[in-house]
C-alpha cells in the first residue's frame, strides 16, 4: 500500500536551489518531504547539466552531481546503474526521482534519468519563472561546450553561457514584425484543435521565450486563446 501512495504523488517541477534553502521534515527520524512555495515535496523533476560524474569500483554506485543555474544536488543510483550508463559530464538531463536525506545531505534517488536537447533548460526556466520559483538572471546554466551547438556569435559572459540558441532566434524575430509573429503563433495555435503545450510550443518556433510568452499573454487579453489548464493553451475561434 505504501508503494501504490507513493506513486500517486506528483513529481513537482522545481529549481535546485528552492530544494536546498528550505529546511526537511521529517516523520520521526525519517525524512518525509520539503515544502517549496506550500507544496510538500518529496518526488521532484528537475532539467540540469551533470557537472561530475563518480562511479564505483568497489560496489554497484554511480552518483551523478547536476547543476541547474540555482545550486547543486547529486543523484545516488544503488541499482538500475544502466540509466547512468550513457551519462556523461556536460550533458543536459531530465531527472524524475525521490527527494532523499542521508548524513546531512539531500540527494535525488531516481526513477528516469533522460539525455535531452539543451534547449528545454530554457522551457524549464519559463515554467519556474511562472510557478514563482527564483532563477539565475541569465537563466539556468548550459553544459560548457555541447558539440551539437551553433558556435557562439556574440562574446559570451561566462563559460557555461547559452551558445548561439537565444542569439539565432533574436536575429529570426528580428526579420519578422510583431504582428507577423502573433499571427504565426495563433495559427500554430489554431491547428491543434486538442490545444498545445506551451513548452511544445516553445520548442517548435524559432522565436525566444519571452517573445512567445508575451505573445501568448496578449493573445489571451484579446480573447483569441484560452488556457484550458495550466501550461496548456487553446484556440476559442
Amino acid at each position: 500500500m505504501e508503494q501504490a501512495r507513493q506513486e500517486r504523488q506528483t513529481a513537482y517541477k522545481v529549481s535546485i536551489g528552492s530544494l536546498l534553502k528550505e529546511t526537511p521534515t521529517f516523520a520521526g527520524d525519517k525524512f518525509n518531504y520539503i515544502e517549496v512555495l506550500g507544496r510538500k515535496v518529496s518526488r521532484v523533476s528537475l532539467i540540469a547539466n551533470v557537472i561530475d560524474k563518480y562511479v564505483s569500483r568497489e560496489k554497484p554506485y554511480i552518483a551523478l552531481t547536476i547543476d541547474d543555474g540555482t545550486g547543486q544536488i547529486r543523484i545516488k543510483l544503488f541499482d538500475k546503474l544502466e540509466m547512468a550508463a550513457n551519462i556523461n559530464i556536460g550533458d543536459t538531463i531530465l531527472v524524475i526521482g525521490w527527494v532523499r536525506y542521508f548524513n546531512n545531505e539531500l540527494y535525488i534517488l531516481p526513477e528516469i534519468i533522460k539525455k535531452i536537447d539543451v534547449r528545454w533548460t530554457m522551457v524549464r526556466m519559463l515554467e519556474l519563472e511562472k510557478a514563482g520559483i527564483p532563477v539565475k538572471a541569465q537563466g539556468l546554466v548550459l553544459p560548457p561546450s555541447p558539440s551539437e551547438l551553433p558556435e557562439p556569435r556574440l562574446p559570451q559572459p561566462t563559460p557555461f553561457a547559452k551558445k548561439g540558441v537565444e542569439t539565432e532566434k533574436i536575429q529570426l524575430t528580428a526579420q519578422l514584425s510583431p504582428q507577423n509573429i502573433k499571427e504565426e503563433i495563433l495559427e500554430v495555435i489554431k491547428s491543434n484543435e486538442e490545444g498545445i503545450d506551451i513548452d511544445k510550443l516553445i520548442m517548435q518556433l524559432n522565436y525566444p521565450v519571452s517573445e512567445i510568452n508575451s505573445t501568448i499573454t496578449e493573445l489571451i487579453e484579446e480573447g483569441k486563446i484560452y488556457e484550458p489548464q495550466p501550461g496548456k493553451v487553446r484556440s476559442i475561434a
